[in-house]
């Protein structure tokens, strides 16, 4: 522990000073964006520092750090040089950039490494579990998948509790976090879904199983998607070349190369199709689409909202995005005007 604390001592002393708070306009040129999320959006400078704008396109945490995650749990993950930590959501530093990778925080506690070994943290950095583990996955339900070793010996994951002691042996090749009391584990080279404690729920039999989302899960076989029910059910036949997540009885499937909207009952939404799309509508009821390179919108109802004329774009949080247009970034409205200055960005 008191190689921790000199390391800590160290990084604080190295930190910059908070400089006054800048503008707004000042996120122009930009080299990046990201969505917002808890009403803050990071980006980055054309130097290659990060900070933090609101959606008023104000910079209320300075650029100062090397690199920085969205807000999740009113945590952001941040980089000085080549370890990480957080700050909360006035820039404030309440772990300390020791660790040399770090996750987002997840029902409380956030998994950290210092190289060799994992730990895990709560919101001000206090150890909850030692830096004692191979690896540790993400916190949800009361456990968290760690990496440890099978019955013969060869690397494998199993689930731990917060007091470290071991619920479900390892035994999988791979292991999600929990999520409405299942979790998506890989054996062999097939996946399933098991139960809290450690029971078979949904059979191996798929090449590969993303997270449930409104009671379904997209599965795919042989090179083709469908979805399941949290019972395991076939609910949508596997005929798509892609598929995504479920939100508000939306989701993207890809046919003949191209994206089309679907309701949970597999009917088609809209006419229009796109070369590329962007998981949106769990938080907005706008969705980002790609066609010759520029993004778009488009609405629940796969009605275009805005044409696709940005080189790049957030998706809409809390009624604004930002939108970038010949080099220039714009903080946009769902009809596209900004809303600092007034210009239509659809024009």
């Amino acid at each position: 522990m008191k190689r921790y604390v000199a390391i800590l001592l160290a990084a604080l002393l190295c930190l910059a000073p908070c400089m006054p708070g800048l503008a707004a306009e000042d996120f122009r040129s930009a080299q990046s964006i990201d969505n917002f999320c808890d009403g803050l959006a990071a980006f980055q400078t054309e130097s290659g520092l990060t900070g933090y704008i609101n959606s008023r396109g104000e910079t209320v945490i300075e650029p100062v750090w090397d690199g920085g995650s969205y807000f999740c749990e009113g945590r952001a993950r941040v980089k000085r040089g080549d370890c990480y930590g957080y700050i909360d959501e006035s820039g404030n530093i309440v772990v300390s950039p020791v660790w040399t990778s770090a996750g987002n925080y997840s029902g409380g506690y956030a998994s950290v490494s210092n190289g060799t070994h994992s730990a895990l943290i709560d919101p001000d950095g206090n150890l909850v579990l030692e830096p004692e583990w191979n690896v540790l996955g993400t916190y949800s339900e009361g456990l968290i998948s760690f990496c440890g070793t099978d019955a013969s010996g060869d690397s494998a994951y199993g689930y731990i509790n917060l007091d470290g002691e071991v619920v479900i042996e390892p035994q999988w090749k791979r292991a999600t976090a929990f999520s409405n009391g299942l979790a998506i584990v890989e054996r062999g080279k097939l996946y399933g879904c098991i139960d809290a404690a450690g029971n078979e729920v949904i059979p191996f039999i798929y090449d590969h199983i993303d997270p449930f989302s409104e009671g379904l899960a997209c599965v795919e076989q042989e090179d083709l998607w469908g979805y399941i029910d949290e019972g395991g059910k076939l609910v949508i036949p596997c005929k798509y070349e892609g598929a995504g997540i479920f939100r508000k009885d939306r989701a993207w499937v890809k046919q003949d190369g191209a994206y089309h909207l679907i309701d949970s009952r597999d009917n088609t939404i809209g006419t229009s199709t796109w070369s590329n799309v962007y998981l949106d509508f769990g938080s907005s009821d706008l969705s980002r689409v790609i066609q010759d390179d520029r993004i778009g919108y488009v609405n629940l109802d796969g009605e275009v909202a805005l044409r696709p004329v940005y080189d790049r774009a957030t998706g809409f949080r809390d009624g604004v995005a930002c939108v970038q247009r010949d080099g220039v970034w714009y903080l946009i409205d769902p009809s596209g005007v900004d809303l600092l200055n007034g210009t239509d960005t659809q024009a």
